[in-house]
Formats: structure tokens, C-alpha cells, sequence
């Protein structure tokens, strides 16, 4: 259970920072629950919008910030991973505070795009953040805790949400606003107040002499020129653009479940709404129960094997959603279940390993660079899903499930060649030798 799981690991050193850490994530992760199942249907009743301008508006943002990926990969890398997250929350909070003064098109794109850019940079520090915070061999039970809060946390705050939007008045809707905002600088504040404790303990007496403007700007120079270099460098680390590839195709087999489940569900398995609904609920259920006890027990296998078992997880979950569709009306249901199961265990089993070996592959002084590079996994997924996904539906009911159990027997290929080409030490059980040739996490970047 999370509980036991989260026992274990505050009982560890740097107790202060483990706490701040898992408890701005559940918070943060409710607020975003109180807003993310309503972000269309606020903007339709709180201003005159038409539907379809709401929709354009909200794809723009989410466009323009693929842009902006590189420059949070620079900021966190140049200004330090707990300052970059601590900014992160601040930014979604000025963001979705602008939405109570939304009343035309420009603006509903300017602020979803400030908030879209906030959690861009959250998501581009988290993994350095993680660093800070974990011991040795510890990042995957961190990655895996954390997921299980914040899924938590979506799920309470979306029932909070259903409760307050069920009276359906702008004020209700405002007031789900501000529980967001809220929590984002709740968030930030315990954040902040515990790097501002830690950086003052291990401050030293006196400051180092002023540098001259001069030297500032050569310094300013040469940041930039890394910054460059940086992206070469991370784009020319075979092994870790293999587990880019490979995560673009577990990201992409994980929507499944958000874009295409309930118009599956309802649409050839001729089946009602609220039965999709109930799936979606019981997989939010299992990540949040189950997530840390899968994680720790699965420790003992290679890294590698374990993203092999998810791809095979994900493939048969395919198999059976493809053959739903033909077999007896009775088979239906516990089909679905049986896949829902598959394909909640393949996620369950594969997301903080991802996240993990992303970490543990990265220098530590551009981490902020190859978690950006790793969060086009989720963001180009997350673009291109919808309109695949109902592309290949309307052309047959087949043509979904076929395409995914393609990309998964691909993903297998290149699951082999990244198994080959790991350094010696990465790719190993918890334990033994995990963190051979690694480099230990060094202090947080940027000044304190």
C-alpha cells in the first residue's frame, strides 16, 4: 500500500525534504484534480465562447508549448531543479488565476499556455528534483510513490470537482478555480520553505567575491554555449534516445485508456457510458493501490526485462480488446475487465522505470535537458493520440488494436537493442551494483 510505502521512505535521511516533497505533490495534484475534468465545460458556461472556439483554444496552447520544451530543459539545468519547480507552481497558479477574467479567444490561449508552460517546467524539473531528494537505488520507489500520490490526488480532487460543478453555477465554477490556485501555491510554499532551510544549513559563512559585470556576461556566454551543446549531446546518447523511443510507444499505448476506452466501449461494443466510466475509475484505483507494492516487488528483475513484460502486457491487452468485438455479448464485460487489468499492470509496471533510468542516465548538471527531451514522450503522445486513435476507428473497428500490437512488437526490438546498450551497472536488479559508474547526485543547480 502507498501508506507503508511512504512509512519506509520519510523514515529516511533528509526527512524535512521527503515530507515537503510528497506533501506538494498530493496537494498539487488535487488541485489539478478539482480542474483538469472540467477544463471545457468551465470555459463554455463562464464565458460566451462557442465550444468549438474553446476547443481550438485549448489545442493552440497545448501546441505552442512543445516549443518551449527546450528553454525549461536550459532553465533547469542553468537555474536548478527546486527553483524551476518552485516557479513551475507559481506560474500555474498565475495562469489559472487568469482564467476568472477569460472573456475572449486571445485570452483563454494566453493563460492555458502560461499554465500549460508552468507544468512543462514542473514535469522538466521533477526528475532532477527526485535526485535531490532519493537515495542511492532508491529513484524508481520515489518515481513510483510519487505517481501513486498524485493519481490519488486527481482522483479526489475530480470527485471534489463532481460535487462542486454539480450545482452548476459560475460560482461553483470560480470556486474550483481557486481550489487550484491554491493548491499550486501551497505547493510551491512548502517547497520553497524547505530549500530555503536546507540551502541556509549548508551555506557557507561567507560569499565567494562579486563577480564584474564583465565576467557575468562571459559567464552568461558560455552558459548559453553549453545549453546548445547540451541538446547535441543528449540527442547523441544512443541508450537513452532508445528509452526515448521506447517511451513515445508506452506513453501512446497508456491513452488508450483516456481517448479511446469510452468511445470503444460505447461505440462497437454497443455497451453504456457509465461502464466506461467505472473502468476509468477502477484503473485510477489499482495505480493508486498498487503501484509502490508492484514496484517494490518487482526490484529483483533487470529494468529492461521488466519494460519487456509491460510491452507484453500491453500486446495481449490489445489481442483482447480487438476480439471483443466478436465474441458473445456475455464475454464482454469480464473482457473488458481482463484488459483493463492487463493494460492498468503493463502502466503500472513500466512508468517510474522509465523515469528512473532516464535520472540515472543523465549527467547531473544536464538533467534538465534530458528530462526535457524525455517529456516530448508524453507531449507528442498526447497531441497526436485523439486524432489517430478516431482516425483508425472510423476506418474499422480492428485497425486501433492492430496498430498498437505493431508499435508494441516494434518496442520490443528496441527494448533488445537498448538491453545491449545500457553501461554496465544500470541495467541490474535492485541492490546489485545498481549504481556502479553512476555519478551521485550533486547539489541542485544554480546558486542557492
Amino acid at each position: 500500500m502507498v501508506t507503508s510505502q511512504l512509512r519506509e521512505v520519510v523514515g529516511l535521511p533528509a526527512v524535512a525534504g521527503r515530507r515537503a516533497v510528497l506533501a506538494a505533490a498530493a496537494i498539487d495534484s488535487l488541485g489539478s484534480g478539482l480542474f483538469l475534468p472540467f477544463a471545457v465545460l468551465y470555459f463554455v458556461r463562464t464565458t460566451s465562447l462557442p465550444l468549438t472556439a474553446v476547443g481550438a483554444g485549448l489545442s493552440a496552447a497545448a501546441a505552442a508549448v512543445i516549443a518551449l520544451v527546450p528553454l525549461a530543459g536550459m532553465a533547469v539545468d542553468r537555474f536548478g531543479a527546486v527553483r524551476c519547480v518552485v516557479a513551475a507552481n507559481v506560474l500555474q497558479a498565475a495562469g489559472f488565476a487568469g482564467y476568472l477574467w477569460v472573456g475572449s479567444w486571445w485570452q483563454l490561449v494566453l493563460f492555458t499556455l502560461l499554465a500549460a508552460a508552468g507544468r512543462r517546467l514542473f514535469w522538466t524539473g521533477n526528475g532532477g528534483f527526485v535526485a535531490l531528494v532519493s537515495g542511492p537505488g532508491e529513484q524508481t520507489r520515489w518515481f513510483a510513490l510519487l505517481r501513486a500520490l498524485q493519481n490519488g490526488g486527481l482522483a479526489l480532487g475530480g470527485a471534489l470537482a463532481a460535487v462542486g460543478a454539480a450545482a452548476g453555477t459560475r460560482t461553483a465554477y470560480h470556486l474550483l478555480v481557486l481550489g487550484n490556485v491554491a493548491s499550486f501555491l501551497l505547493a510551491g510554499l512548502l517547497i520553497g520553505r524547505w530549500w530555503r532551510t536546507a540551502g541556509s544549513a549548508s551555506r557557507p559563512a561567507t560569499r565567494g567575491p562579486r563577480r564584474s559585470g564583465t565576467a557575468r556576461r562571459q559567464a552568461g556566454r558560455q552558459a548559453r554555449s553549453a545549453a546548445g551543446a547540451g541538446y547535441r549531446a543528449v540527442l547523441a546518447d544512443r541508450p537513452f534516445m532508445l528509452l526515448v523511443t521506447a517511451g513515445f510507444v508506452f506513453v501512446l499505448c497508456g491513452l488508450v485508456i483516456d481517448v479511446l476506452l469510452t468511445v470503444y466501449v460505447t461505440g462497437p461494443l454497443h455497451r453504456p457510458a457509465w461502464l466506461a466510466s467505472l473502468l476509468f475509475t477502477l484503473n485510477g484505483v489499482l495505480v493508486v493501490t498498487a503501484q509502490t507494492i508492484v514496484t517494490r516487488r518487482t526490484e529483483c528483475h533487470r529494468p529492461s526485462t521488466m519494460l519487456q513484460l509491460s510491452t507484453a502486457l500491453w500486446a495481449i491487452a490489445f489481442l483482447i480488446l480487438w476480439a471483443l468485438a466478436v465474441v458473445p455479448a456475455a464475454a464482454v464485460v469480464p473482457g473488458l475487465v481482463v484488459a483493463l487489468l492487463a493494460v492498468t499492470a503493463a502502466e503500472i509496471v513500466c512508468m517510474p522505470i522509465l523515469n528512473s533510468l532516464a535520472l540515472t542516465l543523465a549527467p547531473p548538471g544536464q538533467r534538465g535537458r534530458y528530462f526535457a527531451v524525455q517529456g516530448l514522450t508524453w507531449v507528442g503522445p498526447q497531441a497526436i493520440a485523439p486524432a489517430v486513435f478516431t482516425w483508425l476507428l472510423t476506418h474499422g473497428t480492428a485497425w486501433p488494436w492492430i496498430t498498437l500490437i505493431t508499435a508494441c512488437a516494434a518496442s520490443t526490438g528496441v527494448l533488445m537493442r537498448l538491453r545491449r546498450a545500457l553501461p554496465a551497472g544500470i541495467d541490474q536488479p535492485a541492490g546489485v551494483d545498481q549504481a556502479a559508474g553512476i555519478d551521485r547526485p550533486e547539489p541542485d543547480g544554480g546558486p542557492v
